[in-house]
């Protein structure tokens, strides 16, 4: 028998723990409890994911919504003393399932000492090769070439910043302040930013938004969409093509019936035409699209389809800071054919890493508009300044 997982929605967490019982019994488990929120930041209930492994646990289960909790709560605080006595109470497995399960955490608990010990032994390596790589540079730049390495930029990219910097401070004037204000200065001077969008006079300015799923695009729209109403340009229009994703279109209707702008619906490439010439009239049109995956060829396929039937004036590509660096370059590559034209970055408050923001610009050539700072709209979006941006990078850098 296999693992059931499923999702529940409701109202309230009582409401979702009934659902999940009246589907599952009473031997299910919560695996985690979520409140959703719409575009604008409104709680939409509570999401429950609960699962129920019938190859473990038997008819006779402990009911499930005991004190509201799951067998794994309701079991963790009853405490660990009796834990052979509760274990059978609230878990009553079978003995060989008992003794296997005993197995299995026993060489879990050996896997997971074995990854701490190969991590440790990797960062040790890292820490010794940032050394190894500062041989040769004067003192007083250490902390800056390996913070900046920490932070995700390339040895490479760091040689020729500290280049230009060493030229620029004379030996007598190289103070902590002194480093630290030209590292701005020098890293500021390689960021591509185009944080506006031109408007024109004649026809409206379409901008389109591709990226990989779950970046947070929508919500990106809705930001810019919101910021450009605060500025006094009410003549905005949205088209969605995102509409197969669970409360997707709802949320993007209820916002722009929030914010009274125009919405236009899109099944497939051939609605595009009409859609467009509905909001000829508009001086900026967003065009929302559903996140693709870069190992997909079919998705990706149908992006370039809509693509070429949106004939987008400028098309940007999103992405989340909290990317792998190398997944972020493939991202870039993959999308590439689309012909992006700029990139912004979302999540710039869930990692310590800010490097991306530099390092990504300059290899790539492409010029960085925004940076998504948190789920708040309007609030959480920056334009995108290379002082600002430079500072950021070097935010965790101790110079």
């Amino acid at each position: 028998m296999s693992m059931k997982i499923k999702k529940y929605r409701a109202s309230t967490m009582r409401e979702a723990l009934t659902l999940v019982k009246d589907d599952l019994g009473p031997d299910a488990v919560i695996l985690k409890v979520e409140e959703p929120k719409n575009m604008l930041g409104k709680s939409e209930g509570v999401e429950v994911t609960a699962a129920l492994d019938e190859a473990l646990l038997t008819p006779a289960a402990t009911p499930f919504a005991e004190d509201e909790l799951s067998p794994v709560e309701s079991y963790t605080n009853k405490g660990l003393k009796n834990s052979n006595s509760s274990a059978q109470s609230d878990f009553p497995l079978k003995e060989s399932s008992s003794k296997k399960e005993s197995q299995d955490f026993t060489r879990a608990v050996e896997e997971i000492k074995s990854l701490r010990h190969d991590f440790l032994t990797l960062r040790s390596e890292l820490k010794s090769s940032v050394r190894t790589a500062t041989e040769g540079i004067p003192a007083e730049f250490h902390n800056l070439a390996s913070g900046l390495q920490e932070t995700g930029v390339s040895w490479e990219l760091t040689q020729d910043i500290l280049a230009e910097i060493m030229v620029r401070c004379p030996v007598e004037e190289r103070t902590a302040q002194k480093i630290q204000e030209l590292s701005v200065e020098v890293i500021a001077s390689r960021i591509p930013v185009a944080p506006s969008i031109p408007l024109n006079s004649r026809r409206a300015m379409v901008t389109m938004f591709v990226g990989p799923t779950g970046v947070g695009k929508s919500t990106t729209i809705a930001k810019l969409v919101a910021k450009e109403i605060l500025k006094g340009n009410k003549s905005i229009g949205i088209i969605t093509t995102d509409c197969y994703r669970i409360g997707a279109l709802e949320q993007m209707e209820l916002f722009a019936r929030t914010v009274e702008v125009a919405l236009e619906t899109v099944f497939g490439p051939e609605d595009m035409d009409k859609a467009l010439d509905n909001l000829k009239d508009c001086s900026i049109i967003f065009v929302d699209t559903a996140g693709r995956s870069r190992n997909n060829a079919e998705h990706l396929a149908e992006l370039k389809s809509i693509t070429q039937s949106v004939q987008p004036d400028l098309t940007y590509l999103t992405l989340s800071l909290n990317t792998r660096d190398r997944d972020m370059l493939e991202t870039v590559e993959m999308f590439k054919p689309l012909g992006i034209d700029r990139v912004l970055f979302t999540k710039q408050d869930e990692t310590y890493e800010q490097g991306a923001l530099f390092w990504l610009p300059y290899s790539t050539k492409l010029p960085l508009s925004h940076i998504c700072t948190g789920q708040n709209i309007p609030d959480d979006i920056e334009d995108a300044s290379p002082t600002m941006v430079a500072k950021w990078v070097l935010r965790e850098v101790k110079i």
